[in-house]
């Protein structure tokens, strides 16, 4: 393709080449447009195997907690977590998120149930 400057005016004569360049320039473009469309869907899809179930001891090795730890985050409401039953199930992609939000959840905790949950653990203690 050659390229065009006002040194080399463009004749009448030039005009299919010219055409020709600027069709060749735009279906190539189009072809990068394409591929940047798919390079952006591919990574904004969930990979299927950061959704990995895990239990409680999973979810501790995962996180690198103790495993008193973790159950004060599931009672305070401070870690996403599914309950069912009297099993807990945690799922990766959601402990990765909560990790990177600086391990916070959209629940917020009062002064009284602060304070209805410390007064709890100090009666188990006596």
């Amino acid at each position: 393709m050659q390229e065009y400057v006002e040194d080399n005016p463009i004749t009448f004569n030039d005009i299919p080449r010219v055409m020709s360049d600027i069709l060749k320039k735009c279906d190539l473009l189009e072809q990068s447009i394409e591929i940047l469309h798919e390079e952006i869907r591919q990574s904004n899809q969930k990979s299927p195997s950061e959704h990995i179930p895990m239990d409680v001891k999973e979810a501790c090795e995962f996180l690198k907690i103790k495993k008193s730890t973790m159950y004060c985050y599931i009672q305070n409401g401070q870690i996403p977590v599914n309950k069912k039953g009297k099993k807990y199930t945690f799922f990766r992609d959601d402990l990765i998120k909560w990790v990177e939000s600086g391990c916070k959840t959209e629940k917020s905790i009062s002064t009284a149930e602060i304070n209805q949950i410390l007064s709890k653990r100090s009666s188990r203690r006596k």
